[in-house]
């Protein structure tokens, strides 16, 4: 930082009304440029923790207006429209700007599926499905799915180039390519099976006695040979979400009786040991 530049700036040395925001928005600058992750952060995506340089609103204290409670909130009723249960301030935790979609979200997509919510504050359907979003969350965030939320206002371009036509949108980002949720019913239910339904087929292999030795011994592709053993009808969107982060390395396989018969477990081990008789 130029010292001159610094020291003029100082109240204490320039008497301008002005001077001491400038000074304290310089000395932010500078510890934000002078920490590398911080400075990583902001080149990537745009924010930084520090509070005075990038706040998000938070909208969690207001009772929002409630136009319904007046028309339908008769006295002894017990009927009400509690908008002020419903807090978004979930949406803008999570929100990310262009630069970061475009920098970290879309490489990212290439070994993590993103779940993307578009929003805007003043969206009433975008309040009705909060508490959808908070379970979807629960849901998918611990198996490994990356969850993230756009704010269409402050990001129109990214809107716009998403293809988003209404509020509140979901996406679901792979490879780079973002497919729409089509849904009219915006459920946990429906938006799993939506997330399962768009990844590539045969993932996770089928195995049986009839395949087991061609997916033991296939190893033209170089890859590792991972079998699963669990009495499913569905193969878990956890092992899914594994079959695709580590498909370029691992080839996955599931028997689904979960349980080995003889022959089997014995063409297993002679094709790991070859030499056992």
């Amino acid at each position: 930082m130029n010292v001159v530049h610094f020291i003029f700036r100082h109240p204490d040395k320039n008497k301008d009304p002005d001077a001491e925001t400038k000074f304290v928005e310089i000395t932010q600058a500078y510890e934000l440029l002078s920490d590398p992750e911080r400075r990583k952060q902001f080149d990537n995506f745009g924010v930084t923790e520090d509070p005075a340089l990038h706040k998000k609103p938070d909208y969690s204290h207001y009772r929002r207006f409630d136009p319904f409670d007046d028309l339908f909130g008769f006295p002894g009723s017990g009927f009400k429209f509690h908008f002020q249960d419903r807090d978004i301030t979930i949406f803008h935790k999570l929100s990310i700007t262009t630069r970061a979609y475009e920098n970290s979200i879309v490489p990212k997509s290439y070994k993590t599926p993103y779940l993307i919510l578009f929003y805007s504050d003043w969206c009433f359907t975008c309040l009705q499905v909060e508490p959808i979003w908070k379970r979807i969350i629960e849901e998918l965030e611990p198996i490994g799915l990356g969850i993230a939320t756009v704010h269409s206002e402050h990001e129109p371009l990214l809107a716009r180039k998403v293809g988003v036509n209404g509020l509140p949108y979901l996406v679901l980002l792979m490879e780079g390519k973002p497919t729409h949720y089509k849904e009219s019913l915006f459920s946990v239910q429906k938006v799993v099976e939506f997330v399962r339904s768009k990844f590539p087929y045969k993932l996770v292999q089928p195995i049986n006695e009839d395949c087991l030795d061609a997916f033991l011994n296939g190893w033209l592709d170089n890859r590792i040979r991972v079998l699963i053993f669990e009495k499913q009808e569905q193969v878990r969107l956890r092992y899914i979400m594994m079959a695709y982060y580590y498909r370029d390395r691992v080839a996955f396989g599931s028997e689904r009786s979960a349980c080995l018969s003889p022959s089997m477990l014995t063409r297993m081990v002679k094709s790991w040991w070859p030499k056992i008789d």
